[in-house]
């Protein structure tokens, strides 16, 4: 009986990794260690980074981006829904008849948005933690 010896190619076994990175990548909730987010005075809400094909935001870039998004949304945001680019994130909010006030902010394939808290949609903890909360609203 002879031996059969079985080879995979470097880039195969490259695309079997990517694939398996991809399918365990989940959504997070960044508010898990970073706390909650929220326009200052109003409702704190967890802040989400979902997870896609192109991957998934961090969390300290989505804690920066919806900080600036919260401090400049009333003053320079445009329609119904608070449309405002923030660092070439386009966040929008839930604002019509229904709205929940979430915001939903997207960059490329990459996106985050808010959710009330104790809502659970799957998200999972971080992995992470913040230099401090002294910018958060």
């Amino acid at each position: 009986m002879s031996a059969t010896t079985v080879t995979t190619s470097p880039r195969n076994q490259s695309q079997q990794q990517f694939q398996a990175d991809v399918e365990a990548l989940e959504d997070v909730n960044c508010s898990t260690h970073g706390g909650k987010v929220g326009p200052a005075g109003g409702t704190q809400v967890d802040l989400i980074a979902v997870a896609s094909t192109a991957g998934r935001v961090g969390c300290s870039e989505a804690f920066t981006v919806i900080i600036e998004y919260y401090r400049d949304a009333p003053t320079k945001s445009e329609g119904a829904d608070y449309a405002l680019t923030v660092r070439g994130w386009h966040c929008i909010a839930d604002t019509g008849a229904q709205g929940t006030g979430i915001i939903d902010c997207k960059k490329d394939s990459l996106s985050f948005h808010t959710r009330q808290s104790g809502r659970d949609d799957g998200a999972k903890n971080p992995v992470w933690t913040t230099g401090g909360s002294s910018t958060r609203p």
